[in-house]
């Protein structure tokens, strides 16, 4: 049996060998027919040795020749940048004779460099022996063109034994070390590096070095801004977008004469890149030959569709209409940067909630430094770096509206995830952490909607979920301290709540806070009996969790429900509350806490609705003193206490006085936040309302224009600080008597003042209306003014009750103007109208 075993193995033996020689007689075969078809790929085919044989070429003199990619199928443009780089390069190679020298070419993808590549050296194939590009995106591409370069300067098959047979990083080193040794004569030459990125960058090594001695110059393209050296003889050239006449300039070789409005636009939308702008016409073309039409109809057609059925943030996507390999070109790049940076990542997700809008680099830096925990340096060093984030300026970040939406569809499955939950709560907590920085705020205010529709995907996902609910409580917080955005943050605040009563955690400490926290702003948009039931409830609650104890959420609580009990007039029930709340922060933190402050402050509101400034004003001073000793005199919560104290002077006449604490508040806020800020505007603001009572108009309206501006400027046209402007400036125009201008700037005010009321009966919106009313009068329309008269009626008898001395007063308003008017408005005031109305003045 081991006999015929035996037998069998040496059978197979011989039959293996005698396949083995098959095999080789058909590989000679092969070689031999490559060698007569393809004689520029024959000399790879032998045995591979480490030792390039060089002593059978000596001669280095090399005919001039130049190695170009292939023309682009499509028109280009030259680009301005291509003149700098080849001065650059003449400037170089004057300063460092003897030595090799490099431009970096830096551009965002599908920037055009590849084409700057091109024409920068067919520039400079008329004053060098050599010029040749080299693909560097990939280690196949550079090994293919150093390879079609090594053949130029001589190569041949025995110079490279059986080249094939090597690695590929053995064949990248021979085919250097070759190339290397025929350029180091006289003749000056350039190579191109073309593509570079951060995973090719060893391949620059292989290469000639700036610095070393030679006639040479290299050119790199790339997008990755790391690879730029300190090398004194290399120096960088930023690859900028098109300027608006190379655009239309390449719009018109693409697609013909078209109107220089619509060339403007889809240039604008595409930001000025070349590679876009391509895709994009050659969409249109192919559709305008298909529907048989103009370019340009077919232009306005595709652009109007675009318009009806997508956002504004995703119309360069689809104006750019890429086609799959450009798109998977981009998708690779994204996804390398993201995978090579959490900084990245994470500022790529800040930039999507943003729509890909400018953004701080001043806030994104310092909370991917608070959330990574790196510097702002590190952070603000990689986001430089980055090929795909744009820096607008001197502190700003953006992406282009194609990238946006590749982001958008790449983290399309993170959003439903716990891990974007954990992330918004960090983002919630670093605005919250600067409430009083309005970049911050403008940030937020930006990022706002995108989170929103985040959210709305969170609670189809995690209906339940524990992090979920203390998010939506987070970002109502956000809401309400850093955008003053009441509706949302009552939304917010809503359904927190209703997830928790959901889930019946209804002890949980978090739950009353919520509900303090949804009383509060009820209380600041005038809904107070909503806000008393909700303040009320969170304080029975905090009392049955601290079983007896005392809390500064307790405090919290007792300190909103007196703010509540005083906007309803119940001035010995708001001060038992805070005198309460006062007990409590004194027993848990002294007598000179900031919190013990707060107290004071509210004790002083009280005495100061009631008329007793004298005692306000000393409760004013005690809060005043306890910060000045915490804070320091110039900190910004010093000028808010001098703000009150001046009110106090005010009252009492001392107009001189308010002025003049007024200023020493300004001097502060202008000392830490320079000319544009809120504090800075509340300060112009109240300067503003002392002048009007002092009748100086023109230095009133001059303030309350100032402080307009700088709100505007701040929060936008559409915010309640800048309603508060515009009611003041109108009651200056409307005492100057200049009513056209009254009358703008208060309906400007009510406008705003009603949208952010959760409901229409707020007092400030009652404020507006009134005044409107008053305009209306003294210019005579009195129709009108008896229309603004029953809304204020209606207002006030919704906020105070039928029984209130503002209620009685808006209705005698009323009947006085319904009988002046002559339109018949529909309102019948009668003798019984009247009785009425004296029936309440009794009561």
């Amino acid at each position: 049996e081991v006999y015929e075993l035996k037998e069998k193995l040496e059978s197979e033996k011989i039959a293996q060998s005698e396949l083995d020689k098959r095999i080789c007689d058909l590989e000679d075969r092969v070689l031999n027919l490559e060698n007569k078809t393809c004689p520029s790929d024959s000399d790879e085919e032998y045995e591979y040795s480490n030792i390039v044989d060089l002593s059978l070429n000596k001669d280095k003199s090399v005919p001039p020749f130049v190695i170009l990619p292939d023309k682009l199928n499509h028109p280009v443009i030259r680009r301005h940048e291509v003149d700098e780089v080849i001065q650059t390069l003449n400037d170089l190679r004057v300063m460092h004779d003897d030595k090799i020298t490099s431009v970096f070419i830096i551009g965002e993808p599908l920037s055009g460099k590849t084409e700057c590549g091109r024409k920068i050296g067919e520039a400079l194939s008329k004053h060098n022996s050599i010029v040749a590009v080299i693909k560097c995106d990939t280690y196949q591409n550079f090994t293919s063109s150093l390879k079609q370069l090594a053949k130029r300067l001589g190569y041949s098959q025995i110079n490279f034994p059986s080249l094939h047979k090597a690695s590929v990083a053995s064949q990248i080193e021979i085919l250097s070390l070759f190339i290397k040794e025929k350029i180091s004569g006289e003749s000056p030459w350039v190579i191109i590096l073309d593509e570079v990125l951060e995973e090719t960058k060893e391949l620059l090594t292989y290469l000639p070095q700036p610095g070393d001695l030679g006639t040479g110059q290299i050119v790199v393209t790339t997008h990755d801004r790391s690879l730029v050296t300190d090398n004194p003889c290399s120096i960088p050239v930023v690859l900028d977008r098109l300027t608006l006449n190379e655009s239309l300039q390449l719009l018109f070789l693409l697609v013909g004469n078209i109107p220089q409005d619509l060339a403007q636009f889809v240039s604008e939308k595409l930001e000025f890149q070349p590679a876009l702008l391509v895709s994009a016409a050659k969409c249109v073309k192919q559709l305008s030959a298909k529907k048989k039409q103009s370019v340009v109809q077919t232009w306005r057609e595709r652009l109007e569709n675009i318009k009806s059925r997508y956002k504004e943030e995703e119309w360069p996507y689809y104006i750019a209409a890429m086609d799959e390999t450009t798109r998977s070109m981009l998708e690779s790049v994204i996804k390398t940067v993201v995978k090579r940076s959490n900084v990245i990542e994470e500022c790529f997700h800040l930039l999507v909630l943003a729509k890909g809008s400018y953004l701080s680099r001043d806030v994104v830096t310092r909370f991917l430094a608070s959330q990574l925990n790196i510097t702002k340096r590190e952070a603000e060093l990689s986001l430089r770096e980055s090929p795909l984030i744009r820096i607008c300026g001197n502190d700003g970040l953006a992406i282009s509206g194609v990238i946006y939406k590749l982001l958008c569809d790449l983290f399309a499955p993170v959003v439903r995830t716990e891990r974007m939950i954990h992330r918004l709560r960090k983002l919630c907590k670093f605005f919250l952490l600067s409430t009083h920085d309005t970049v911050v705020a403008k940030v937020f205010k930006l990022m706002s909607p995108k989170i929103m529709q985040y959210l709305a995907l969170l609670d189809l996902c995690f209906p339940d979920y524990e992090e979920l609910r203390s998010l939506h409580h987070e970002l109502g917080k956000a809401f309400l301290c850093v955008s003053v955005d009441y509706g949302s943050a009552v939304r917010c605040f809503t359904k927190a709540i209703s997830i928790f009563e959901g889930s019946n955690d209804i002890t949980h400490p978090e739950y009353a806070q919520l509900l303090n926290s949804l009383g509060n702003v009820l209380r600041l948009t005038g809904s107070m009996e909503d806000a008393c039931k909700y303040l009320s409830k969170s304080l029975k609650l905090l009392k049955e969790i601290s079983r007896g104890n005392v809390s500064e959420d307790i405090a919290s609580c007792l300190s909103s429900l007196g703010l509540v009990c005083l906007s309803q007039g119940d001035l010995d029930r708001a001060r038992e509350l805070h005198h309460r709340a006062l007990a409590i922060r004194e027993q848990l933190h002294g007598n000179d806490h900031i919190a013990t402050a707060t107290s004071l402050n509210n004790i002083g509101g009280v005495y100061h609705e009631r008329g007793d400034l004298a005692t306000a004003k000393n409760y004013y001073w005690q809060a005043l003193e306890i910060k000045g000793r915490n804070y320091g005199w110039d900190f910004p919560h010093m000028a808010n206490s001098f703000n009150n104290i001046a009110e106090i002077s005010h009252e009492q006449g001392d107009l001189c006085g308010a002025i003049s604490i007024h200023k020493r508040a300004l001097k502060i806020r202008q000392r830490l936040y320079g000319d544009d800020h809120p504090d800075i505007a509340d300060s112009l603001n109240n300067i503003g309302v002392i002048y009007h009572k002092r009748e100086e108009l023109s230095a009133a309206r001059k303030y309350h224009t100032r402080a307009l501006g700088i709100r505007k400027k701040v929060y936008g046209e559409d915010h309640l600080e800048v309603a508060c402007s515009l009611n003041s400036l109108g009651e200056v125009c409307y005492d100057e008597g200049d009513l056209a201008a009254a009358e703008e700037n208060h309906i400007q005010a009510l406008r705003i003042r009603q949208r952010y009321s959760v409901t229409s009966w707020h007092a400030e919106v009652i404020t507006s209306l009134h005044n409107l009313m008053m305009v209306y009068i003294a210019d005579q329309k009195i129709s009108i003014a008896t229309d603004y008269a029953y809304e204020v009626f209606k207002v006030c008898q919704k906020i105070h009750g039928m029984r209130d001395a503002r209620t009685v007063e808006a209705f005698r308003k009323l009947t006085e103007l319904s009988k002046r008017s002559s339109q018949g408005r529909g309102f019948d005031f009668s003798l019984a109208a009247n009785e009425y109305v004296e029936r309440l003045s009794c009561l």
